[in-house]
């Protein structure tokens, strides 16, 4: 039996493939169609009623080949969206990936892939001649998918017959957060309705790392491995402190700061 293991094996090659094919793209660029592609494969494997090697094999095989992603990557005529049959879809030169047969939405898709779910709220208009609803006519409540993550927002989006759009910005949340969301939970809409995600994509900021305590290589290892520099003071005589550990810092441990920013630490010289 394959387990988890061997199928995020699986995806990882597929994503190194890719990421090899888009060698000759900006460094950018290839970082974006990466994530994009990477975000919609854990959607298509969330939904999956079970993780089995053919489920996450037939999602790879509607994304295409990472040859064919590239290759549409570099499609001269980027501006309109750019269909290939079983292929990705382009827009504005970075990829963004539906899980579909040509014609079927991606909120369909990861329907099809979850066999269903929970009915969603839905809010009917009857004909005035006839009495019946029709699909066009239907609406449904916008669920709440802020602070999750954007393959648990795709589940529920998906649920209600919704698809999305994704934005990114710069934030100091975890990277992959659903930050905000139009139109608003609660809000009527068609069904189909694409739902617009602004989704962390970078930190801008790093919580400053506890090194008190440590030595001055582990400290400066500590700060080396969230992206922040350190600056020596001392060593400095300290009668309770071991020689050679760190018994202060600035900026203090919980601080938010930016990207290689240098954190003072003081060092003990033992009993002066």
């Amino acid at each position: 039996m394959v387990d988890d293991a061997d199928l995020d094996a699986i995806c990882t090659d597929y994503l190194e493939r890719l990421r090899e094919s888009l060698g000759d793209l900006s460094a950018e660029d290839r970082r974006q169609i990466v994530d994009q592609v990477s975000e919609h494969i854990a959607s298509a494997r969330a939904a999956l009623p079970q993780q089995t090697e053919t489920g996450v094999r037939e999602i790879l095989k509607r994304l295409g080949t990472p040859e064919e992603i590239a290759a549409a990557a570099r499609t001269e005529d980027l501006s309109p969206v750019h269909r290939r049959k079983d292929g990705p879809i382009v827009i504005g030169g970075v990829v963004a990936v539906a899980l579909c047969v040509i014609g079927i939405g991606f909120a369909t898709a990861l329907g099809a892939f979850s066999g269903g779910g929970s009915a969603p709220n839905r809010e009917h208009s009857a004909s005035p001649t006839t009495g019946s609803t029709s699909r066009a006519s239907t609406k449904v409540a916008v669920p709440v998918v802020t602070d999750v993550s954007v393959s648990t927002a795709a589940q529920s989006l998906a649920g209600a017959g919704l698809g999305y759009t994704l934005r990114y910005t710069t934030s100091d949340r975890p990277v992959g957060l659903v930050l905000q969301q139009r139109p608003e939970p609660g809000s009527f809409v068609h069904l189909g309705t694409d739902v617009v995600l602004v989704v962390s994509g970078t930190q801008s900021s790093v919580t400053v790392p506890d090194v008190v305590g440590q030595s001055q290589a582990q400290a400066q290892s500590t700060l080396a491995q969230v992206g922040l520099e350190m600056t020596v003071e001392g060593p400095v005589p300290n009668d309770q402190v071991p020689v050679g550990d760190v018994f202060t810092q600035a900026p203090a441990s919980g601080s938010q700061v930016v990207g290689k920013t240098s954190v003072t630490v003081t060092v003990s010289a033992g009993p002066g």
